[in-house]
């Protein structure tokens, strides 16, 4: 099983270096997660202002993505991505220099997170659009599949790193981990060699509102899209309940920070596990898998609501990470067999706004409900939507006929 994973992830060279300059910067993301984190909170006491770090961290991708998309269809893809680890490199050296003397205040970080948060709605797209162009189309789910493993890997490990190298290095040697982590990754993206076929359609000199007007085309010819990518930003609406109230849940339970974490890494060694599975399988883009994810995943956390054993609070955590997973590998290469090649920027831009557009709202929502209902009612309230969402997807009968589409294309 191993080899066959490592047989995919060495299969070609671009792929390689893609996934591996991705999880260098995505460890040193979730380090420096860790330790600013725990700086503003260490600096303020107040988890408000926790709530207005992730907030900054949202916003500026969700604005900035329509345009970042007309920029995508335009340029050369594997560029916008040495570019965007470049800047972001460079913003984490002049964030260290106010930690080396002292002088870092809330603002200025804020500042700084806000432009890295817009250089993350060029680079995470861009990434999502050039995997096509490097990989074959019976590769899409497996392609996606490590690129997935890589980002759940990071998860799994960015937070111990974190952990540790905070009390080793402190909050200044993280950045300059962090800023390390962005060269790395820039100087993988810049071995890459492919072609890049949207740059041959000739769309370089159509205007922003021109390319606007495509995309509003293709989500009309491809109604169901829009609808999956709608009910996708309705469900991350109620699953940020997990985000915002799980260690609120775990407190009230009587259990310490350490069942917290283990809950945690119960959810990313289950992303592993899918990942695994979706890469050494011959899995198939699917309605199916789509429907049952969903279903998996709701019916974890119907069964984590109702429970105060930890055993099973844990099983049932590992098994939200296989369906969450799972439905996220499907979801992406639908996209990728779907989306035309000069389209491609554009659109999953447009869908990572449209995705991720209610968080920031969710964070406010649910941190406020925490505080006049029971967690464990919130997330039963998160489990009935993820089923309906499941039973929508399984009904939909334009989207099980355009996947077929799909399959015999």
């Amino acid at each position: 099983m191993i080899r066959k994973v490592l047989g995919d992830y060495f299969i070609n060279k671009n792929f390689f270096l893609l996934i591996n300059g991705a999880f260098v910067s995505m460890i040193g993301t979730r380090i420096y997660e860790v330790a600013i984190t725990w700086w503003v909170y260490q600096k303020t006491g107040s988890s408000l202002n926790v709530g207005w770090f992730l907030i900054a961290t949202f916003l500026p991708r969700i604005i900035a993505s329509p345009y970042s998309g007309y920029v995508l269809d335009h340029t050369s893809r594997r560029n916008i991505m040495v570019l965007m680890d470049i800047l972001r490199g460079l913003l984490m050296l002049f964030l260290f220099i106010p930690v080396a003397i002292g002088k870092l205040t809330i603002i200025y970080l804020a500042a700084i997170t806000i432009l890295v948060s817009i250089c993350d709605a060029f680079f995470n797209p861009a990434v999502n659009s050039l995997i096509p162009d490097i990989i074959n189309k019976e590769l899409f789910v497996r392609g996606n599949s490590l690129y997935q493993l890589s980002n759940n890997v990071s998860k799994v490990l960015g937070p111990v790193f974190g952990a540790t190298l905070l009390q080793v290095v402190g909050v200044g040697g993280i950045i300059l981990i962090n800023a390390l982590s962005f060269v790395i990754s820039g100087m993988c993206v810049i071995l890459i060699k492919v072609e890049e076929k949207h740059l041959k359609t000739g769309r370089k000199s159509q205007t922003f509102i021109k390319d606007s007007q495509e995309c509003k085309i293709f989500f009309k010819k491809n109604v169901f899209i829009l609808s999956l990518v709608i009910l996708i930003g309705v469900l991350n609406f109620f699953t940020g309940a997990l985000h915002v109230l799980l260690p609120v849940h775990v407190k009230r339970l009587g259990m310490e920070s350490i069942q917290y974490g283990s809950l945690l890494s119960a959810l990313s060694v289950g992303a592993i596990v899918a990942m695994v599975i979706t890469t050494i399988s011959k899995i198939e883009v699917s309605i199916l898998f789509l429907a049952i994810s969903l279903f998996v995943y709701g019916l974890s956390i119907l069964v984590f609501s109702l429970t105060s054993s930890f055993i099973i609070m844990i099983i049932s955590y590992f098994v939200v990470g296989i369906g969450q997973t799972i439905f996220n590998v499907n979801m992406v290469s639908i996209l990728q067999k779907i989306i035309p090649i000069d389209l491609r920027g554009k659109v999953f831009s447009i869908v990572q706004a449209l995705t991720t557009a209610l968080i920031p709202i969710s964070y406010g929502v649910f941190g406020m409900l925490g505080n006049y209902f029971k967690t464990s009612y919130i997330f039963i309230l998160t489990s009935v939507a993820l089923l309906t969402g499941g039973i929508y997807v399984f009904l939909s009968e334009k989207l099980i006929e355009e996947t077929k589409k799909v399959k015999t294309s």
